[in-house]
């Protein structure tokens, strides 16, 4: 059967709400948190547990003793199975073979001996005869006079950096004009003058630019025309 209840329609079967609860019974009503608990008293977990618990674990606890007797959990390597060993047998193989190519290839590479730069190993390898030998493999005439830059380069030591003593004007900073401080100046008297002059009117813009927010000035502490009377009686300074 469907009735009204709070305005709108619900089933009989229904179960209440809270609210409806709070609603039908007014100040009467007392929300009961622990109504929908499981447990009857929630410091008591045995409700839980079943009567035949504790027998059932005795008797796990008397079958692993039987085992552990038994030698069940005694763990021996020499108990793997054929595939296991196999297995581990391919994995040392692998691995000397893997040391024997590592070896093979230091010895072709020469890893042992100081490395040197493929420019120099190729350096060396374009020599003259060389040139000539495969030239003349492929059937072409090979002029001495057109060879000789090679030649050269083949008795041109490498270039070491100079002790250079003193010092020495660039060659770039000949044509480059004077410094803009400099132009315009006729003689070094006045160009000590003009110096002090810009040092002195920058010194203003350089004491500003370390001021910090802390830095404050002041300009009078004790203003003349405040305390320049000599007026015995009271008191008209600002002390």
């Amino acid at each position: 059967m469907v009735v009204e209840i709070d305005g709108s329609m619900r089933d009989e079967k229904t179960r209440k709400l809270e609210r409806d609860l709070e609603k039908e019974l007014g100040d009467d009503y007392i929300i009961d948190l622990k109504k929908h608990f499981l447990l009857k008293n929630p410091t008591q977990y045995a409700d839980f547990i079943g009567n035949d618990v504790v027998e059932k674990f005795r008797t796990l606890k008397k079958e692993k003793r039987v085992r552990s007797e038994a030698g069940v959990y005694d763990s021996d390597v020499e108990s793997d199975d054929e595939d296991t060993k196999q297995l581990l047998a391919d994995a040392k193989l692998i691995e000397e073979k893997e040391l024997e190519f590592k070896k093979k290839h230091e010895l072709i590479r020469g890893t042992n001996k100081p490395r040197q730069s493929r420019l120099i190993g190729r350096k060396r390898e374009r020599t003259m005869e060389t040139m000539e030998k495969q030239f003349g493999a492929l059937g072409g005439d090979i002029n001495q006079n057109d060879m000789k830059h090679f030649g050269d380069a083949q008795i041109k030591q490498p270039s070491t950096k100079k002790m250079r003593i003193g010092k020495e004007p660039s060659l770039s900073a000949v044509g480059q004009p004077a410094p803009r401080d400099i132009q315009g100046v006729p003689d070094l008297e006045t160009y000590d003058k003009t110096s002090k002059v810009r040092r002195k009117a920058q010194r203003p813009q350089n004491q500003d630019g370390r001021k910090g927010e802390d830095d404050r000035h002041i300009s009078i502490k004790r203003p003349k025309h405040l305390f320049a009377g000599k007026r015995g009686m009271g008191k008209t300074d600002r002390c």
